[in-house]
C-alpha cells in the first residue's frame, strides 16, 4: 500500500513490504514513479520484525523515478527505497538492475538517493547488482551509486557495479558504491564504479 495524503511509500510492486518474510522476484517496472519520500522502483518501504527477512531478486526497472520535497525528508532507490530501521531484518538484494534515472530534491540534510536501496537502517547483503543510470540530486544529504547510505547495521556488498554518473548540487556525502553513516559499516567486495561525479 502506499500513502496518498503524503505520496510516499511508493514502488510499482508494493509500496511497502511489512513484517518480513517475503520472497520478490522476477519483476520490471517500465512506469515513471514520483512522490515524496521512501520511493522505489520495485519497493517503496520494507519492514519488518526481529529475525525476520526479505529476499529480492531478478528485479529490473527501467523507468524514471522522481522523489521531490521542500523541507521534508526524501528517501529514493532503483530497486528500494528503504529498509527501515530496527527490527533486525535480513534483507538479499541479488541480481537487480536499474537503468532508470533517479531525480532527488530535497533541502532535508537527512536525504538519500541510491541506484538500488536508498538507505538502510537493517542488515543488508546485495549481490550480484548494477546501476547504469544517472542520479541526480540537489541539496540532499547522501548519493551513491548502489547503496545511498548505510546506516545503524552492517551492509555487504559484493560483486556490484554502477556505471551512471552521479550529478550532485550541495550533496554533503557523495559515493560511487555506497556512503555511511550513523554507526552503520560496509564490507565491499569486487565492485567498481565507472562514471562521474559531477558536482
Amino acid at each position: 500500500s502506499c500513502d496518498e495524503n503524503s505520496h510516499s511509500n511508493i514502488g510499482a510492486i508494493c509500496g511497502q513490504v511489512i513484517g518480513g518474510n517475503s520472497t520478490i522476484s522476477s519483476c520490471t517496472n517500465n512506469i515513471e514513479i514520483e512522490g515524496k519520500n521512501n520511493i522505489g522502483g520495485l519497493i517503496g518501504i520494507c519492514k519488518g520484525h526481529q529475525q525476520a527477512y526479505n529476499n529480492i531478486s531478478d528485479c529490473t526497472n527501467k523507468a524514471v523515478i522522481t522523489a521531490r520535497a521542500s523541507s521534508q525528508l526524501v528517501i529514493v532507490g532503483g530497486i528500494v527505497g528503504q529498509l527501515e530501521q530496527g527490527g533486525l531484518i535480513n534483507t538479499t538484494v541479488s541480481h537487480c538492475t536499474n537503468a532508470g534515472k533517479i531525480n532527488a530534491t530535497s533541502e532535508n540534510p537527512n536525504s538519500v538517493a541510491g541506484g538500488i536501496v536508498g538507505k538502510t537502517g537493517s542488515f543488508l547483503t546485495m549481490t550480484d547488482c548494477g546501476n547504469t543510470a544517472l542520479i541526480s540530486t540537489s541539496t540532499i544529504g547522501y548519493a551513491a551509486g548502489l547503496v545511498g547510505s548505510c546506516q545503524n547495521y552492517p551492509s555487504t556488498i559484493t560483486n556490484c557495479y554502477s556505471q551512471g554518473d552521479i550529478s550532485t548540487q550541495s550533496c554533503k556525502n557523495i559515493g560511487g558504491i555506497t556512503t555511511v553513516d550513523r554507526s552503520g559499516e560496509a564490507t565491499i567486495k569486487n565492485c567498481y564504479f565507472s562514471g562521474e561525479i559531477k558536482g
